[in-house]
């Protein structure tokens, strides 16, 4: 009985997909999205603004009134938001995707935005990134936005 179990795993183990590791490019991309949001839950905006190219831009959609809704947004607003901001901003993330290719990469992630520790809303971000001299930096942020059907906690 003890033997079927032990082949019983070994079977599902052998079938499982292999989770495929990231290499020292992906990790490097991914870990300036996750510092863009550990330095704006600190709130320092001097921080993330070195994270990003300065040509950079941001790029938000969503719904409004039934309709598609594309708002661009210049960098240096979106940084004076979050400098100014009296509650934490929080955006946490989930199901984050990396691929590089030379001098690009893109983080794909799906996220949830607490303000305060209130939930606020959800989506997907994109972030392409590209590689400089002084390492990744993000040339562009485009993300969805809905308060539905999101993760909350």
């Amino acid at each position: 009985m003890t033997r079927r179990i032990i082949l019983a795993v070994l079977a599902l183990l052998l079938a499982a997909p292999a989770a495929r590791a990231q290499s020292a490019d992906e990790q490097a991309a991914e870990q300036v999205v996750r510092d863009l949001f550990d330095h704006m839950r600190n709130g320092d905006a001097e921080a993330m603004r070195a994270l990003f190219h300065p040509d950079a831009r941001l790029v938000t959609t969503g719904m409004r009134d039934g309709q598609p809704l594309v708002r661009l947004v210049p960098v240096p607003d979106w940084l004076q938001g979050v400098a100014g901001a009296d509650r934490v901003l929080d955006e946490r993330l989930y199901e984050t995707e990396v691929r590089v290719a030379e001098n690009l990469a893109f983080v794909w992630t799906e996220y949830s935005l607490f303000v305060g520790g209130q939930f606020s809303h959800c989506g997907t971000d994109l972030f392409d990134l590209v590689r400089t001299a002084d390492g990744w930096r993000i040339i562009q942020v485009a993300d969805t936005r809905k308060q539905e059907g999101c993760r909350t906690s």
